[in-house]
């Protein structure tokens, strides 16, 4: 295990839980903005094979999960941050170690339900997090939504939203009206949790019959098939990137997220997102409503996708361009 020159700035960075979905998604354009940076980074995380072209940040081989992650984070990283003597220590698991005061900590935040008491875990982050806030730790999150949320659950805290970037998906070049009698429709949940509400996709089966539309969910624990939804389970990186090409169309009817990574990322290829309106994605929608394939609905998205397939389904010449993330505050405010 390498270990950085004490002499130059460094960085701790906990993500030992960030083995796929979002978190991991995070972590890896975090590390590819990162790696030409003149910093001493060093990365606990599993699968460190996707990052050995990564030259310049070192990675320890670690994965947790449920209240392992817990634990490794308050308690595991110690001897790490022992070894490293960082200037910072950022963690991607929500949650960081209340030792050693005079280090910097960052909490980012990528999941909403840290904050909702749902169960003995969340209330457990919940407190850490507020311990950590007397401790000055510093909360870092995605959207002006999740940032209110924050000031209303820790008014003293020192809040920094950051926009992570997303990746640019290569997906066939499509432009104008494209004839298909057959409609594929992609549902690209990380779980099937009831806040992700897939039950009022899923309450669609007829219409999706009578329309001729195959809808691919991820998510999940297993792969099936039943009438047109095909459940995929838990999908790489690679393999998502080749369901954006496969889809004509994606519907997400989440209640509650961080953001919505993969509405970004569609909303790029120029195809349509159908999108519950909720106040979570309201800077989202913001932000992208001139575009023509953003398609917002209130309960049911049934009469949206009826609107589209009658018109052709169209995609959109005009695309945004939020690729490159916003991780000033990872230098800045080390200095």
């Amino acid at each position: 295990m390498a270990y950085h020159n004490s002499s130059s700035l460094a960085i701790l960075v906990n993500a030992s839980s960030a083995k796929y979905g979002g978190a991991r998604e995070i972590l890896y354009l975090f590390v590819n903005s990162m790696n030409n940076q003149d910093l001493d980074i060093t990365v606990i995380c599993p699968n460190i094979d996707e990052f050995k072209q990564l030259e310049n940040i070192k990675f320890i081989e670690k994965q947790t999960s449920g209240i392992m992650t817990l634990l490794f984070s308050i308690f595991g990283v110690i001897k790490y941050i022992k070894a490293t003597k960082p200037n910072k220590v950022i963690s991607f698991t929500n949650v960081s170690t209340l030792f050693f005061p005079w280090i910097k900590k960052y909490n980012y935040l990528h999941q909403l339900h840290v904050l909702q008491p749902i169960s003995y875990r969340e209330w457990i982050y919940r407190f850490f997090l507020k311990c950590g806030v007397l401790f000055n730790h510093v909360l870092v999150c995605q959207s002006p939504d999740f940032a209110k949320k924050l000031s209303y659950l820790y008014p003293k805290s020192e809040i920094i939203i950051s926009w992570p970037g997303c990746r640019v998906v290569q997906t066939d070049k499509y432009e104008g009206v494209r004839d298909s009698q057959y409609t594929t429709l992609l549902v690209p949940l990380s779980t099937h949790a009831e806040y992700k509400n897939l039950q009022s996709v899923i309450k669609l089966d007829s219409f999706f019959k009578e329309k001729n539309i195959e809808v691919l969910v991820t998510g999940g624990n297993k792969e099936y098939i039943s009438g047109p939804f095909h459940y995929l389970g838990k999908v790489t990186r690679t393999k998502m990137s080749k369901l954006y090409c496969m889809a004509d169309c994606i519907v997400f009817p989440s209640m509650s997220e961080s953001y919505g990574l993969p509405v970004v990322e569609f909303l790029a290829t120029g195809k349509t997102v159908f999108l519950l309106r909720r106040p979570y994605n309201k800077d989202l929608f913001d932000k992208f409503i001139p575009l023509k394939n953003l398609k917002l609905y209130d309960e049911s998205p049934q009469q949206n996708i009826l609107d589209w397939i009658e018109s052709g389904k169209p995609i959109c010449s005009k695309r945004h361009d939020l690729s490159i993330g916003n991780w000033s505050w990872v230098t800045d405010s080390i200095k």
